[in-house]
Formats: C-alpha cells, sequence, structure tokens
C-alpha cells in the first residue's frame, strides 16, 4: 500500500510516543499495523486494549492518541481505496455503443443533424461520461494514456482508439450547438 504523507507522519508519531511510554516499539507497531491493516475499518478494540495497560501519565496518553490517529488514516485511506476500487468496477461494465456510419458521415460532411442522430450522439457521450468519470478530460486531451488505460481496465491501443472516437463526437456536439444557434438566429431569437 503507497502509505500517503499524513499516514508516515502518524505512524512516526506512534513510533515515537511508544518509546515514550517505555514499551516496545516494534511490538506496538506490528499490532496497530496489523489491526489497521487487517482490522474492520472502525473497529478501535486495539486502542482500547493498548490504554488498558499504558504507561501512567501523559506517555501513556500520547501513545493511546497516536494509535488511534494512525489507525483513524489508515482506515479512512482504506475506505476510499475500496470504494475507488468500487466505482471503477461499476465503470467497466458501462459499455460504449460504437458510433453509427450514418453519425460518423453526418459529423465528418458537417451535415444537419436530425434527432435521431442528436439522441444517439448525446446516448455516446453520456456513455463516455459514465466509463470514465473524471478521467474523461483527460482522455480527450491524450494526457498519459498508457495510466489511463491501466487504471481503467483497458489496452492502450483500445484507448487511444476511444479518444480519436471521442474527439469526432465532441466535433458533432460542437457542430450541433452551431447549427442550433443558427436556427434560433433565424428565426429571430437570441444569439448566444
Amino acid at each position: 500500500m503507497d502509505a500517503a504523507p499524513h499516514i508516515v507522519e502518524a505512524r512516526a508519531a506512534l513510533a515515537a510516543a511508544s518509546r515514550q511510554a517505555g514499551r516496545n516499539e516494534g511490538d506496538v507497531l506490528h499490532v496497530i499495523d496489523h489491526a489497521a491493516i487487517n482490522g474492520r475499518v472502525g473497529d478501535r478494540n486495539i486502542v482500547e486494549t493498548l490504554g488498558a495497560g499504558r504507561a501512567p501519565g501523559s506517555a501513556g496518553h500520547r501513545l493511546v492518541s497516536a494509535a488511534g490517529t494512525y489507525l483513524r488514516h489508515v482506515h479512512a485511506l482504506r475506505q476510499t481505496m475500496t470504494h475507488e476500487r468500487t466505482d471503477l468496477a461499476d465503470r467497466a461494465g458501462t459499455v460504449i455503443p460504437r458510433p453509427s456510419q450514418e453519425l460518423i458521415d453526418a459529423i465528418s460532411r458537417g451535415n444537419q443533424m436530425p434527432d435521431t442522430l442528436r439522441g444517439e450522439l448525446r446516448s455516446i457521450t453520456g456513455a463516455f461520461d459514465r466509463r470514465f468519470g473524471e478521467d474523461l478530460a483527460a482522455l480527450r486531451a491524450g494526457k498519459a494514456i498508457d495510466q489511463l488505460a491501466q487504471r481503467h481496465g483497458l489496452d492502450p491501443n483500445v484507448l487511444a482508439s476511444a479518444r480519436d472516437v471521442l474527439s469526432q463526437l465532441d466535433k458533432g456536439i460542437k457542430q450541433a450547438r452551431a447549427q442550433d444557434r443558427a436556427q434560433t438566429v433565424s428565426r429571430g431569437g437570441p444569439v448566444r
């Protein structure tokens, strides 16, 4: 597990507190690490157990406090990682339909798009948004395609191809908006 800076700091504070409390630093870290990584998220029994045999005074209090802080940080990281994995798994199930040749032709020729093609365009771009979420901007920009491919469990060549399709669809969206503006102006409506 990659250690976030606040977790490293909390672990260092725990080590220092265990030394100040006269406890074996290695034993304390081993027990707390095990509970933090393998225990149930939110379970603080180990902290209470550690507190029951703590050194008297402020050193014992610091040890219990440092153990609780470290445990909270690791549990928060575990919850975040679980949420991200679940979110990515849900996104991986999103199927992005291939655009019809009729839509591709209308975009490349700059033709007026009927409502059926506009609906297809919205549907496919919506599927891209659901599949890639916050990574969609990076995909559009072509940034770190290899990292995005790894994160989303895709072959980099497939992702590069998807980026090309998305670029074409974005062109179609701009084209549809321009056509909408032109229609509104021709009817005497407002210009945006």
